[in-house]
C-alpha cells in the first residue's frame, strides 16, 4: 500500500464516504461495514448516523465500490435493530442499481432484500420494487428481477407476499 493509499484513507469518515475517488469511497465503505460488525449494541447510535445515506451507497457508480457498499448494506440489515425503518426506501435502489450488475453485486442486492424480508421489514417494498424491476427496458434487469422474486417466494413462501 502506497502513501497514495494512506491519503485516501485518511480524514473524517463522512467526506470519505461521498468522496470523488471511487477508492476512498471503497475504503471508507469497508471501514464502516468493520465497525457495523464490530458494534454490539444494536442500538448505537452509529447505525442511524448513516442510515439515510445508504440507497446512495448502494447506487454507487463503480463497481468494486458498490460491492463494498453492498457489504456495508449487508452488515447494517443483520446488526442494526433500526434496520426495519430504513430497509424500505433501499429496496428500489438494490434491484434497479444490483441486477443488472456483474453476478458479485447482483447476488449481494438479492441477498440483501432476502434480509430485508427476513428481518421482518415490510414485503410490500420489496416486491414492488421487483415488480418495477421486471417491466424495465433493460432485458438483463427484467430477467433478473423476476428471478429474484422467484427466489424470495421459494426461501419465504407465497403466503409472505401479497402477490
Amino acid at each position: 500500500m502506497g502513501d497514495d493509499d494512506n491519503s485516501l484513507r485518511e480524514g473524517p469518515l463522512e467526506n470519505r464516504l461521498t468522496g470523488s475517488k471511487w477508492k476512498m469511497r471503497m475504503y471508507a465503505y469497508e471501514e464502516l461495514e468493520k465497525a457495523y460488525r464490530n458494534e454490539v449494541d444494536g442500538e448505537a447510535p452509529l447505525y442511524t448516523k448513516f442510515a439515510k445515506s445508504l440507497p446512495a451507497f448502494i447506487a454507487d457508480k463503480n463497481a468494486p465500490a458498490q460491492e463494498k457498499a453492498l457489504d456495508l448494506v449487508l452488515a447494517f440489515l443483520d446488526r442494526a435493530e433500526c434496520a426495519k425503518k430504513y430497509a424500505p426506501p433501499m429496496c428500489g435502489k438494490l434491484v434497479e442499481a444490483t441486477l443488472g450488475q456483474r453476478s458479485k453485486n447482483r447476488d449481494k442486492g438479492v441477498e440483501a432484500l432476502a434480509l430485508i424480508v427476513e428481518i421482518e421489514a415490510p414485503v410490500e417494498p420489496v416486491v414492488q420494487a421487483l415488480l418495477e424491476g421486471s417491466g424495465n427496458k433493460n432485458p438483463k434487469l427484467a430477467t433478473q428481477a423476476v428471478k429474484a422474486l422467484v427466489h424470495l417466494v421459494q426461501c419465504f413462501g407465497a403466503r409472505l407476499f401479497p402477490l
